[in-house]
């Protein structure tokens, strides 16, 4: 059975991976080199590093799982780090719900009800009937205003420049249910080790990468998929397309008019990082830091050194993908200086080795109560095509985990629902 992979992220790696052992697998990707977000970046020193941080936690049993099968845990650096909220040029540690009532902008009442919230919706495991609640009604029903105005509302700005009650409450029960806390590991160099050993497994099994290959076109014909790059058009049986749901309706305009409930417009962020490589610790035992300041969106800043031996400090500025206005390098780096000081007064710029800034567009979709009551619970949107973006797993992040859940069980069903059909097509 033939089965087309489009995009070479980890999604597509993780897919062409659990395919390729039964099946025929070709992976299109448009750029040369595969790893798409999780790809990094090779100095001229021989030193490496990830475009945007990819840390794992105990939590992420599925990409562990996937990690121990090629025989690369040794790569993982596993270590007890803290994560902190930065407020009038302080930092208090955020690693237990008790933690929280160091923080000084609320009241007593404010930080036992926030203590509280946090308590008992890690406990609470799915999100259930969260999906058509805003986020802010939600935060206010059970906190007041004060923590949402204070607390939730700057996190949120973080990422997104929409209203509060326009964001499903879903999204911010998944950021809450995050076990990035406690013992947290990063590759020791880069992510790079995990995409080769993807590749290395896939071509062994016979796969075929086509780097350097825009897919144009797709198309069903009979009872196969036809895939147009490169220099024509290829039959598939199957297809997974793991790019942004806006561009596959672009190549395939059948989709929306097959699937109704998915038609609606889908709004995306973009993302502009600037990465410092330091030569110390930017605060000895954190890794995270939540830069809080009222009125104006939070700032995460994160810092590898109490991760591995290989320190660079990611602050990420996220955008609407309908912005075509990135981020001025010269004016990032001049904030991510900013943002060091206040998380350490004595930071100075003679720490900073080498400075980095990396830009892409439609990094992920915007959480909305639209978009998230449009997420599938069947990852199959027509017969023989498949779309991960659009289907709902547990934790609705993305990251490295639920990219493997995912392709796990987009794989196991091509191979139940096709795979006999096509058994002797290779």
């Amino acid at each position: 059975m033939k089965v087309a992979i489009i995009g070479g992220g980890m999604s597509g790696l993780l897919t062409a991976y659990r395919l390729a052992r039964n099946c025929s697998v070709t992976v299109y990707e448009k750029q040369g080199k595969l790893g798409g977000l999780a790809g990094g970046v090779d100095d001229d020193d021989g030193t490496h590093g990830d475009k945007y941080n990819h840390c794992l936690c105990c939590a992420d049993t599925e990409i562990l799982r996937v990690i121990r099968e090629l025989n690369l845990s040794h790569d993982l650096c596993w270590r007890v780090a803290r994560q902190g909220i930065v407020q009038n040029n302080t930092v208090v540690p955020a690693c237990r719900a008790d933690d929280l009532l160091r923080f000084t902008s609320l009241s007593f009442t404010d930080k036992i009800r926030l203590a509280g919230f946090f308590l008992k919706n890690n406990l609470r495991g799915e999100s259930g009937d969260l999906d058509n609640v805003p986020a802010r009604d939600w935060v206010i029903q059970n906190c007041g205003e004060k923590v949402w105005e204070y607390f939730f509302e700057p996190s949120l700005k973080f990422k997104y420049s929409v209203p509060g009650n326009t964001i499903s409450a879903a999204y911010l029960w998944a950021r809450i249910h995050e076990k990035k806390h406690g013992k947290i590991a990063v590759f020791a160099h880069s992510s790079d080790g995990l995409i080769q050993g993807l590749r290395q497994a896939v071509e062994k099994d016979r796969g075929v990468f086509r780097l350097g290959t825009e897919v144009t076109g797709l198309k069903r014909q009979g009872n196969r998929w036809h895939v147009a790059g490169g220099e024509g058009e290829t039959a598939y049986d199957c297809v997974v397309y793991t790019g942004p749901y806006s561009e596959a309706i672009a190549l395939c305009p059948a989709i929306p008019a097959a699937c109704p409930k998915t038609a609606l417009p889908v709004e995306y962020l973009s993302v502009d990082c600037c990465v410092l490589r330091l030569d110390r610790p930017l605060k000895e035992s954190y890794w995270l830091f939540m830069v809080l300041s009222k009125g104006r969106a939070s700032r995460v800043v994160i810092d590898t050194a109490a991760l591995c031996d290989n320190p660079l400090v990611y602050i990420p500025v996220y955008r609407p993908a309908g912005n075509k206005n990135p981020s001025q390098y010269e004016l990032c780096l001049r904030e991510s200086f900013e943002f060091c000081e206040r998380i350490n007064p004595q930071f100075k710029l003679d720490w900073v080795k080498k400075h980095y800034f990396f830009s892409d567009t439609q990094v992920e979709p915007v959480f909305s109560l639209n978009y998230v009551r449009s997420m599938r619970d069947d990852p199959e949107i027509l017969p023989g095509l498949f779309i991960p973006e659009l289907f709902r797993e547990r934790s609705l992040l993305k990251t490295f985990n639920s990219a493997a859940i995912k392709s796990r069980i987009i794989a196991a069903k091509i191979q139940a629902k096709y795979a006999g059909n096509h058994s002797n097509r290779r």
